[in-house]
């Protein structure tokens, strides 16, 4: 899968950057492309506990969202402490983990939120709501339940 994707990347870079010509199975060539949907920026949402701002931060994305369930009245789903317990790290090691892979299918899945705002009295910056985004997609064909 990795090659793959080093492919694709490297034939986007020759096509896009270098003019190279992409040579189609009609025997033609595709001089440039456009994707319909760009990626939008977002943070990689690291997962070692000492590398700020991690989504099940105090008043991060997560915990706001417990908040929010709970003003309408579902109670707390407990992401925030699911997110601690089952991803976040304290070896040092591991200073690279995070949810970068999540963060690239939300950016070109999902519609890019643009606008903060409060809802049910709780306050979601456009980072935390593009922390929640891709947060949903994270377990995404793993199979893992989570509540978000």
């Amino acid at each position: 899968m990795r090659r793959l994707v080093v492919l694709i990347v490297v034939l986007v870079l020759l096509v896009s950057h270098l003019r190279v010509p992409l040579p189609l199975a009609s025997g033609s060539t595709l001089d440039s492309a456009q994707a319909s949907r760009l990626p939008w920026s977002g943070w990689w949402w690291p997962l070692l506990d000492s590398r700020d701002p991690n989504l099940s931060d105090e008043g991060g994305p997560l915990e706001k969202y417990d908040s929010y369930v709970q003003e309408l009245g579902w109670g707390n789903p407990a992401t925030q402490e699911w997110e601690y317990e089952n991803h976040i790290t304290t070896d040092p090691e591991n200073t690279w983990w995070g949810h970068c892979h999540a963060w690239s299918a939300a950016s070109v899945l999902e519609a890019e939120p643009l606008a903060a705002g409060y809802d049910s009295g709780i306050y979601f910056t456009v980072g935390d709501l593009k922390g929640l985004c891709l947060r949903t997609l994270a377990v995404v064909g793993r199979g893992e339940p989570y509540a978000l």
